[in-house]
């Protein structure tokens, strides 16, 4: 079987905003299209990502006006990027190397897609990795960021329940 590659499991649709575009426009549309991310595009190329958990820890928290926020304020900046032709290995490693959960597909000078840890885990059965359990106390799962009393350790990443079992899959 030949090695999957990212654009076998990237999403070719995306949220692109500009980074003067207001945050809760943004979230809003954000919501509308039932994105997980919005990509920040100034003058054509990716300047930053804005993800609900931006929008938690840089406005909500906070306390500040989302009305009164830029999306330059709030994005994550600069984007881990990857060719479409990579490995889904290559992949998975450049998220664990750069501790993020979304890597942007750029082809050339173009984006491509988006490529998220989920995606990545859909294809974990096709990549033969084998799957060791070992339990940890609170933390945060490695692969969907949430915050989780009990996390299994499977390939030495620990993971929530739901992640793992999308592992198993």
């Amino acid at each position: 079987m030949a090695e999957l590659l990212v654009r076998d499991a990237m999403t070719e649709s995306y949220v692109k905003l500009s980074p003067k575009t207001v945050s809760s426009e943004a979230a809003r549309i954000m919501a509308d299209s039932d994105a997980d991310c919005i990509l920040v595009i100034r003058e054509g190329t990716p300047a930053g990502i804005v993800t609900a958990s931006d929008f938690l820890r840089r406005v909500v928290a906070e306390g500040k006006n989302a009305s009164e926020i830029l999306l330059k304020e709030i994005m994550s900046s600069p984007v881990i990027t990857i060719d479409p032709n990579k490995t889904l290995a290559e992949a998975s490693n450049r998220l664990s190397a750069n501790n993020v959960k979304r890597l942007i597909v750029m082809e050339g000078n173009m984006v491509a897609g988006v490529l998220t840890s989920v995606d990545i885990l859909f294809y974990a059965e096709d990549l033969g990795e084998a799957q060791e359990e070992r339990e940890m106390g609170p933390s945060m799962c490695e692969i969907c960021g949430g915050y989780f009393e009990v996390l299994t350790e499977v390939d030495g990443k620990f993971v929530c329940e739901d992640c793992k079992e999308l592992l198993e899959r």
